[in-house]
């Protein structure tokens, strides 16, 4: 009944010439946290054995690669999860938004808090004001370069996906459920209808959600389904994303998963229990989306993507979580910048795959373009995946044929141990990639490294001295783009000891 009383609104519409809401296109994103090329438990890229876990399980994220299209060299815009989350939003690079970092790591905007007190809710939520402003300055202390001043807040004068979707059609409604981690007054300001606020990982990571709510994830899968219900009876076409808490640290599951994980034997490079079951709890939400869809009859009419923000942090495996690539998150490596990517809808191959490089900022250019809509403002940095998404094995085209991945600061270190160490050597970077070369540049020390990604991709030989020409343009290319979008850079410290400096002294360093 549902779908002769849809079809009688379409043809009245065709004849009237107009469209009508309930003939416009859907959209669910469903964005993880945290979530590396590595995760899953099918081989997301068929030529890369070990792109499939030997021990975590997720069966629903599988069935989405079989209904639709997957892409083996997916992208986040950034591997942090503000700046990432932001691109998506926006269409633009990290780069070019000056959103290199995340949002609370904003030193100016602590101190203008401190300042102004009654600067807005984000400053209210801010404990202890003064330790953290002290925390924040001591990141400066000791390094060669001093980081820019990055932005804390997403612009309000950039077009979001939902401000997009509204203006080619005011019928659009929009839902953002869970973390939005941008400040910039929350996703209501935004273009979104209905969201949980100016959520960061806090809410995720309470003990109050076990334990039958572990990161909030089923939580909020309920309260986005009863919201799609809730848009299909008012006959709206929607957009929906669905950002988990999961499967950001700290790791939280269901005791019964829990239990089983613990049961499982342990595989040769993968064996950590405790994210196994928070990835197969989050796993398990897909599906009750995918029922929702089913149930309601609008598959016919409903985009899902599913995707992460970054690369997945080190969890102890004795393999890299993120698959074979080198590196995790908060690094330009593959393993911090290569996430899941898979598109369901209608007119795309089920089970199909393309190895084009799309990245974060396609996504508001490919929504709109899906609903319609190509009319973008000049800055959209992204290009629409319609028709490779709509194809058999069409590749991506873009303008300039290349990625830009710009991270101009330095890492907040942990105090002690291993784990220190490690994020000591995340300095300001950035990188190109172009076709089948990658190439990085450290500002501290004004070094590169070139590297060929089709014939060593694991990003351990470094090729630069044998091809200085491409490495030359490649350079000059990067340098190009970051001046043509006036992206922030860092500047040399003038106060630089090396005594000081816990990269240089041992005596500091651990």
């Amino acid at each position: 009944m549902l779908r002769l009383f849809r079809l009688h609104l379409l043809v009245g519409s065709i004849l009237c010439g107009v469209v009508s809401p309930a003939a416009a296109t859907n959209f669910i994103l469903i964005l993880s946290d945290d979530q590396g090329w590595g995760t899953m438990s099918f081989e997301y890229d068929p030529e890369v054995p070990d792109s499939k876990s030997d021990f975590y399980q997720t069966p629903n994220v599988e069935k989405l690669a079989r209904l639709g299209m997957r892409f083996t060299n997916a992208y986040s815009a950034h591997p942090n999860c503000s700046s990432s989350r932001a691109s998506i939003q926006t269409g633009r690079s990290p780069a070019a938004l000056r959103f290199t970092e995340t949002a609370d790591r904003s030193l100016e905007k602590h101190k203008k808090c401190q300042n102004e007190p009654l600067a807005g809710v984000y400053c209210e939520k801010i404990k202890d004001l003064k330790k953290r402003i002290k925390k924040l300055e001591t990141l400066f202390i000791g390094n060669r370069l001093v980081p820019p001043a990055h932005i804390a807040d997403l612009p309000l004068n950039d077009i979001t996906i939902p401000e997009l979707l509204k203006r080619h059609n005011q019928s659009y409604r929009a839902a953002h459920f869970g973390k939005w981690h941008l400040s910039g007054g929350g996703p209501s300001q935004h273009g979104y209808d209905a969201s949980d606020g100016d959520t960061k990982n806090g809410p995720g990571s309470s003990e109050k959600n076990l334990p039958h709510n572990p990161k909030k994830m089923f939580e909020i899968t309920k309260r986005s389904i009863k919201w799609i219900e809730a848009q299909v009876f008012d006959e709206k076409p929607f957009f929906l994303q669905l950002s988990h808490y999961a499967v950001h640290a700290l790791s939280q599951s269901r005791p019964s998963t829990e239990k089983k994980f613990k049961n499982l034997s342990t595989g040769r490079r993968h064996r950590n229990a405790a994210f196994g079951s928070m990835l197969f709890d989050m796993d398990t939400t897909i599906a009750m989306l995918l029922d929702t869809v089913k149930k309601l009859d609008i598959a016919n009419s409903t985009y899902i993507f599913f995707t992460s923000d970054n690369g997945t942090y080190r969890i102890g495996d004795s393999g890299n979580t993120n698959g074979p690539l080198r590196g995790f998150k908060s690094e330009l490596w593959e393993g911090g910048l290569r996430v899941p990517f898979i598109a369901v809808g209608p007119g795309i191959k089920p089970n199909s795959i393309n190895s084009s490089p799309v990245i974060g900022w396609d996504f508001l250019p490919t929504i709109g373009d899906l609903a319609g809509t190509s009319d973008l403002p000049e800055s959209i940095e992204g290009v629409s995946l319609r028709p490779t998404l709509l194809s058999k094995n069409k590749q991506v085209v873009r303008p300039r044929g290349e990625l830009i991945f710009h991270y101009p600061h330095y890492l907040h270190p942990a105090r002690s141990g291993e784990l220190r160490k490690r994020q000591l050597d995340v300095v300001p970077r950035s990188a190109i990639l172009s076709d089948r070369w990658k190439l990085h540049y450290w500002w501290e020390d004004d070094r590169v490294a070139l590297f060929d990604m089709k014939s060593a991709p694991l990003e351990v030989d470094d090729v630069s001295a044998d091809n200085p020409e491409i490495t030359r343009k490649l350079f000059a290319r990067l340098m190009a783009y970051l001046d043509r979008v006036d992206a922030q850079k860092p500047l040399p410290n003038l106060d630089y000891d090396p005594l000081t400096d816990p990269r240089v002294n041992p005596l500091i360093r651990n």
